[in-house]
């Protein structure tokens, strides 16, 4: 979908194969706050980019059980973000980087974090 004839404000979306959204055009002057996004071959968001949004800006890496890996906001490494699993359960332990949080289970519900 294009944004040409998009009134201040108005948000339009544009969809790719797959049914993910590839693009926000907010119609604001200069598409302030318009972004892309785009996805794997697997339909994983990978990357969104938004150059007058910087904290909406971010690229997402996946290990091959579709666990999150890491998530990189913005362009310093300040706001990188690397996620760990449990090689057992595969479930979140921690997250480091930015926020440092230490996950604990009682099955099968997450009952306590930890920030570090």
């Amino acid at each position: 979908m294009s944004q040409q004839g998009a009134a201040r404000g108005q948000v339009l979306f544009c969809n790719i194969p797959g049914a993910n959204v590839a693009a926000i055009a907010d119609g604001t002057a200069g598409n302030a706050d318009s972004r892309t996004m785009a996805y794997d071959g697997l339909d994983r968001l990978t990357t969104t980019n938004a150059p007058h949004q910087w904290w909406i800006s971010a690229a997402t890496t996946y290990d091959a059980l579709d666990n999150i890996r890491a998530n990189q906001v913005g362009n310093t490494a300040t706001y990188l973000n690397t996620f760990s699993y449990d090689p057992t359960t595969w479930h979140l332990t921690a997250i480091t980087g930015h926020v440092n949080w230490a996950l604990s289970y009682d099955d099968p519900v997450p009952v306590s974090r930890t920030p570090g």
